[in-house]
């Protein structure tokens, strides 16, 4: 072989290498930059329901104004705000999770006894919630309650509108948690794109769960 074509089989052979080599370092690097993304979007999502307990700290009192089990009932049933973090379940039931965001109560319903809450840690009971309720963060979502037209009209409007309108909110939330869920398994996946639509639908979900409770607790009876 000549020198000539020697040179260029090594000239070649470095191009491919830089080439494959500069390749590999955007994989890093774009590695890298997603997961920076969802530990932001994760830290934000804390921040933001942390400033949200503090500001529903002051609500404590209010709910232990309450005499009697029954007014506290009729509040947790048509669901409610937890003013304090973190809330502690004293007996009656558990915490089942489905996402990172979303929760589902099992055990007693307030007719059995309900789920006992302590809200500022001092062992006592504050309020009593109960089984199949949605929790997300700081909001209880009600099992009772059907989503009213404005909530699925809500839902609609963002996107989700596929088996909506006859659910009870906290079946509603469950629903999200359950997609939720999956665009969370979609992060562990390195694909850029669905990475990128996997981030997208979690902040959306995450503020429709949000727009719901709004609407649940502006149309309480």
């Amino acid at each position: 072989m000549s020198n000539y074509k020697r040179r260029k089989t090594r000239t070649s052979r470095k191009g491919f290498a830089g080439v494959a080599l500069s390749f590999i370092s955007k994989l890093v690097q774009q590695k890298q930059q997603f997961d920076q993304d969802n530990r932001d979007r994760r830290d934000r999502r804390e921040t933001d329901r942390g400033a949200l307990y503090q500001s529903d700290l002051s609500q404590l009192e209010q709910y232990n104004n309450y005499n009697n089990t029954e007014g506290i009932r009729a509040t947790a049933a048509q669901g409610i705000r937890l003013p304090g973090t973190p809330a502690t379940i004293l007996g009656g039931g558990g915490l089942n999770q489905i996402s990172s965001g979303v929760s589902f109560l099992t055990g007693n319903s307030h007719e059995q006894g309900g789920i006992g809450v302590d809200v500022n840690q001092d062992g006592q009971e504050d309020i009593e919630l109960e089984s199949m309720e949605a929790v997300s963060g700081e909001m209880v979502f009600s099992k009772r309650r059907k989503l009213p037209s404005e909530a699925v009209d809500y839902l609609e409007e963002n996107g989700f509108t596929n088996g909506f309108n006859k659910l009870s909110y906290a079946d509603a939330v469950k629903k999200l948690g359950l997609i939720e869920k999956k665009m969370e398994d979609k992060l562990e996946l390195y694909d850029p794109t669905a990475t990128t639509t996997a981030n997208l639908m979690l902040e959306r979900i995450s503020n429709v769960i949000e727009g719901l409770f709004s609407i649940q607790e502006e149309t309480k009876l």
